[in-house]
């Protein structure tokens, strides 16, 4: 699966007659899971990566797999698996990358690929969480402040229905989390080559346990329509939240996250997450109007600032000293 590596410089951009035009695209995270406390699953694939602030429990699972072949440029040193705190992973594959575990009792025993490597604390961490957290409450928030410009409509039974047909980005902001809940079908019209931002109010929320369908098409794994690269879920005031199958991007930067089976075929952001619940490498690479680098870039523009400083200091101090030595 081709992905779109992070934008540097993020373009502006214009609103369009019943939608936002944006200027690029913009690519949510490269992680398939990215959470500020603890992840745990078992028995469950992750097709993209994994980084958590605080542990990660996994085991009988594969890890990065359908991260094969691809460029690792996007993750920060090529760490498709990362733990701020104890990584307890094991009974199965990391298929690409480098994992890292910062707690001092970590328990790593995954197959790793030729070539990548574990490594632990004392290593630095290669994340800088507080940026990416900060970033994207921000991001949940500015979402959730766009004015609408889609519908979703529920027939008074059991099928909302959610029209996105305006070019560039469509917004959706709902009245009621019900409308895309418990026991609800949901069906989102998406036009060729649009986004869409569904803003879901309520603090303790759940996906719907009936079905996502874009364009008539549900999750399938890593078969699942491309579409699902385009739709992105937004939690902004969740503190709970619990996911059955989504086809699209969950981001819930405050909320924690129960998967009660089935699969998230996208990005999965949040504070915690519990599974279990199969992770699918779609994530959001839609168009979004804003002027803000995305989350990850920040931390790649600080890791190459960090670097550029070092390389500063090192030429610094070599020209002090040469000139102490021919100094009279």
């Amino acid at each position: 699966m081709t992905r779109i590596l992070f934008a540097i410089t993020i373009l502006g951009t214009a609103i369009a007659a019943n939608g936002y035009a944006s200027g690029t695209a913009f690519t949510l995270a490269p992680y398939n899971g990215l959470v500020f406390g603890n992840f745990s699953d078992t028995d469950d694939d992750f097709g993209g990566g994994v980084a958590a602030e605080g542990s990660i429990t996994i085991s009988s699972t594969a890890v990065a797999d359908s991260l094969l072949g691809e460029s690792l440029s996007q993750f920060t040193n090529g760490y498709t698996l990362v733990a701020g705190g104890n990584l307890d992973a094991t009974s199965g594959t990391l298929s690409t990358g480098d994992a890292y575990g910062g707690g001092s009792a970590n328990d790593f025993s995954l197959t790793v690929q030729s070539g990548y490597q574990y490594t632990h604390a004392p290593v630095a961490d290669p994340l800088n969480f507080a940026v990416l957290q900060s970033q994207d409450d921000s991001l949940s928030s500015t979402l959730a402040s766009l004015a609408t410009t889609g519908t979703c409509t529920f027939d008074g039974s059991a099928t909302t229905t959610c029209i996105a047909n305006a070019a560039g980005l469509n917004v959706i902001t709902l009245s009621s989390a019900s409308l895309i809940g418990a026991n609800r079908t949901v069906n989102i019209t998406l036009a060729a080559g649009s986004s869409v931002v569904i803003n879901v109010p309520g603090t303790s929320d759940t996906t719907t346990n009936y079905g996502i369908y874009i364009n008539g098409n549900t999750v399938n794994g890593d078969a699942t329509t491309a579409a699902a690269h385009n739709v992105l879920f937004n939690y902004y005031q969740a503190t709970a939240l619990t996911t059955y199958s989504v086809v699209g991007s969950v981001l819930a930067p405050f909320a924690a996250v129960t998967g009660n089976s089935g699969q998230i075929d996208g990005n999965l952001i949040a504070t915690s997450f519990s599974g279990p619940t199969e992770l699918h490498n779609f994530g959001f690479e839609g168009t979004l109007p804003s002027s803000t680098p995305e989350p990850m870039s920040m931390v790649l523009i600080g890791s190459g600032l960090l670097a550029i400083g070092l390389i500063g200091c090192r030429r610094m101090k070599a020209l002090r000293s040469t000139l102490a030595v021919v100094r009279p």
